[in-house]
């Protein structure tokens, strides 16, 4: 355990704090010992995940069911508590550790490989879909830009089908190179866009 992260325990001992675990319970209580591996011991415990309080009494908690710990004189301080990971564009595991205590993990990315990946992504570049929070940064520098869409593209014609979908895909990319919201492989080159999918952005927009 980091000697800052042991001070500020120390220093929270006899006073409340808040815990999350990973079972999605919420529990707080008096902070009575603890050790290097997070294992807790809380006075007057109660589980206040739901609106009405269950009252635990002393309880011990082990340090690898603890998700995060929030300190009585710093509640914006959250002490994370263990098993951290880091994914790779492709949502695999590429450096992680799973035992308790605050930690910090690293690894290397394959920058080349991800720019490519989202050059190439089909579902992954549904930029007025996408609402998830490792999107967050693309989502709202496309929205800074006025969208990516024109309005009414569907106003007076029926929706896309798959293969025009991902013609529209492919304007999308292009749109995201020019602003600057992408940075392209140095092989990268725009993709053509067939004929009526560009017809159908042009009339969208006459519309805007």
């Amino acid at each position: 355990m980091a000697d800052e992260i042991s001070t500020l325990m120390s220093n929270s001992k006899g006073k409340i704090v808040l815990l999350r675990l990973r079972n999605t319970r919420t529990i707080q209580g008096a902070l009575q010992d603890f050790d290097i591996h997070m294992n807790l011991t809380l006075e007057n415990a109660e589980d206040i995940t739901e609106e009405k309080h269950e009252r635990l009494g002393k309880i011990l908690l082990r340090g690898d069911n603890i998700l995060a710990i929030s300190l009585p004189d710093d509640p914006d301080h959250v002490i994370s508590c263990g098993r951290s990971q880091i994914f790779d564009y492709r949502g695999n595991v590429i450096s992680q550790y799973l035992g308790g205590g605050e930690t910090s993990v690293s690894a290397i990315f394959d920058i080349d490989g991800l720019r490519d990946f989202r050059l190439r992504a089909q579902w992954q570049n549904l930029v007025k879909d996408i609402r998830a929070e490792e999107y967050q940064v693309i989502y709202d520098a496309m929205l800074a830009k006025g969208g990516v869409y024109p309005k009414n593209l569907c106003m007076d014609d029926p929706p896309f089908d798959e293969a025009d979908q991902k013609e529209l895909v492919k304007h999308q990319v292009n749109k995201m190179v020019d602003w600057g919201v992408y940075t392209p492989t140095r092989d990268w080159q725009p993709y053509d866009v067939s004929e009526s999918v560009q017809q159908r952005l042009k009339k969208a927009a006459g519309k805007a």
